[in-house]
């Protein structure tokens, strides 16, 4: 017995009286023709047959930096959907840099082995990008690492931007053995120490650079004014990071007291279109922009246009009372 239909006929029956109806009806076909040819082509209109190609983004997106990490995708978003693709679908791929070197390297190798990513930014963090500098160069495809200026370059520069009377650099052991003292004490014709502990504190004479970790850098700050409360306080790198300025100015200082953070500044490396372009853009931080142009320099690479690599100099910021932070300068 056939399978009953709900009008209580068979399958069987209702196949042959449609089949039926519609070699009585001609018309009738040809619209049912007609309407399934049409669905076929609205079908087939939506789905894009343009490549995709990825720009992977290498950034905390967990813990205590994710906001960093959030900010430079969306900057990364902008800058795609702001420039001439070439016909080409780009999209970005976010990875979590956020903990170890060796988390960073995992993620690195995750985006090397997707072949569709054709271009890396990141990680931000100089010692992180260390750790996968040999995975990248021998892949070969295009890697945009902002920040990672060499830091003897940014130790100068800031060096000129406030004459200190003495240098001293303190922050991560891995940064600080980077360093030649020797090399600086030379090239900036004043004594430079670099101080891996607590035994030779600051004074008032000195500037101090921190080359680390951010929300590290306000518990050393606090206890740095304590014998030095006037002296230039410097981030290296990383210092538009929302969290040093949310624990300098919210946490107590050793004895349950309010610690003015005294001058601190904080320095980045941007072309002369940081400016108009934070005019325009938001979110701004030096993050974004920096974010913002890698996208288009690999954006540029991927389909082929004139790569454009403007100079890039010193600009110094300033923190400011309230937490927010106010360009002071710019060095050339």
């Amino acid at each position: 017995m056939g399978t009953i239909h709900k009008n209580g006929l068979r399958v069987a029956d209702c196949v042959r009286r449609r089949r039926g109806r519609y070699l009585r009806n001609p018309q009738l076909a040809i619209r049912a023709t007609a309407t399934l040819i049409i669905a076929a082509i609205l079908l087939v209109s939506c789905t894009s047959s343009r490549p995709v190609t990825k720009i992977a983004l290498i950034a905390p997106f967990e813990g205590l930096y994710r906001q960093t990490g959030y900010t430079a995708l969306e900057a990364m978003r902008s800058a795609i959907a702001q420039s001439d693709t070439g016909g080409i679908d780009i999209m970005p791929l976010a990875l979590d840099g956020s903990g170890s070197a060796e988390q960073v390297r995992r993620a690195t190798q995750k985006a090397l082995r997707d072949p569709s990513v054709a271009a890396l930014v990141g990680p931000f963090n100089p010692a992180k990008a260390d750790a996968v500098a040999d995975l990248l160069s021998v892949d070969g495809r295009a890697w945009y690492a902002p920040s990672t200026q060499v830091l003897t370059d940014t130790i100068t520069a800031i060096a000129h931007a406030d004459p200190p009377h003495n240098l001293l650099l303190v922050g991560d052991s891995e940064l600080l053995a980077a360093v030649n003292a020797e090399i600086l004490t030379t090239r900036l014709d004043l004594p430079v120490r670099v101080v891996l502990d607590a035994a030779a504190p600051p004074t008032n004479e000195d500037t101090v650079i921190w080359l680390g970790d951010a929300a590290t850098a306000a518990d050393e700050l606090f206890r740095l004014r304590i014998n030095a409360p006037e002296t230039p306080f410097w981030l290296a790198f990383n210092g538009d990071t929302p969290i040093f300025a949310q624990r300098l100015l919210r946490t107590a200082g050793p004895n349950g007291e309010i610690v003015l953070p005294g001058p601190v500044y904080w320095a980045a490396w941007l072309d002369d279109g940081y400016t108009s372009w934070a005019e325009t853009h938001q979110p701004n931080t030096p993050t974004a922009y920096v974010t913002y142009r890698a996208t288009q320099r690999a954006i540029a690479q991927i389909t082929g246009a004139e790569i454009v690599d403007a100079a890039q100099h010193l600009h110094v910021f300033q923190l400011q009372a309230d937490g927010s932070s106010r360009l002071v300068s710019e060095s050339r």
